[in-house]
C-alpha cells in the first residue's frame, strides 16, 4: 500500500498541474478569440468605408461627366 502512495501523490500533483495549464490555455484561447472578433469588426468597418468612398467617387465622376457634357452641349 505504501508503494502506491508515492505514485498516487505524483499523479495527483501532475493532474493539478495539467488542470492549471488547461485553464491558462483556455484563458489564452478566449483572449485570442476576442482579439480576432475585434479585428474582424474593424476589418468589416474598414471595408464598408472603402465601399462607401468607392460609391461616392463613382457618383462624383458621373456628375463631373454630366456637367462636362452639359457644358459641351451648351457651347455647341
Amino acid at each position: 500500500m505504501r508503494k502506491l502512495i508515492g505514485p498516487i501523490n505524483d499523479l495527483t500533483t501532475q493532474r493539478a498541474k495539467l488542470l492549471t495549464e488547461n485553464g491558462e490555455f483556455g484563458r489564452q484561447l478566449e483572449e485570442k478569440e476576442c482579439l480576432i472578433s475585434q479585428l474582424t469588426r474593424g476589418k468589416n468597418s474598414y471595408n464598408q468605408q472603402v465601399e462607401d468612398l468607392r460609391r461616392q467617387l463613382e457618383e462624383e465622376i458621373k456628375a463631373k461627366n454630366a456637367l462636362a457634357h452639359a457644358i459641351q452641349s451648351a457651347s455647341s
